[in-house]
């Protein structure tokens, strides 16, 4: 990942894209390319904008930890299948092959199976961010 907890206190926030991180750059407010919520941010009343990034260098203060029960707990759960809400399982979905003659439901059965195949490709996707997320941990 591009962006991970820092060891030394960030830089002071200055301006839209000035702080943060002392090598990358980082914007003070994620707009995934909506232009709309950079320029409010930008026109903000400047006592309002100045609010949001002291409160960005209040939260920057306070040093990254881990809980370390918790993290043991969740590392338990993951490797026992993760069993837990938020964990994602280890196990894809089983997708069999149709084995009968009815063309309406070998239809049905193929199309059961598509939404199995992206289950399974999302599943894949939350154990890679999950395993990512344990490791910076």
């Amino acid at each position: 990942p591009r962006f991970l907890p820092m060891l030394v206190e960030p830089r002071p926030w200055r301006g839209f894209q000035k702080g943060g991180f002392l090598r990358l750059r980082a914007a003070a407010m994620r707009t995934h390319g909506c232009d709309v919520q950079r320029e409010a941010f930008l026109r903000a009343n400047r006592g309002l904008a100045d609010g949001v990034l002291a409160g960005l260098d209040a939260m920057g203060r306070v040093p990254w930890s881990i809980n370390g029960p918790i993290l043991d707990l969740v590392q338990e759960a993951w490797q026992q299948g993760g069993t837990w809400p938020d964990l994602p399982s280890l196990h894809d979905f089983e997708i069999r092959e149709y084995e009968g003659d009815d063309p309406e439901a070998k239809e049905l059965h193929g199309r059961r199976n598509a939404k199995l195949r992206r289950k399974n490709a999302e599943l894949h996707s939350l154990r890679c961010d999950t395993t990512l997320k344990l490791d910076i941990a």
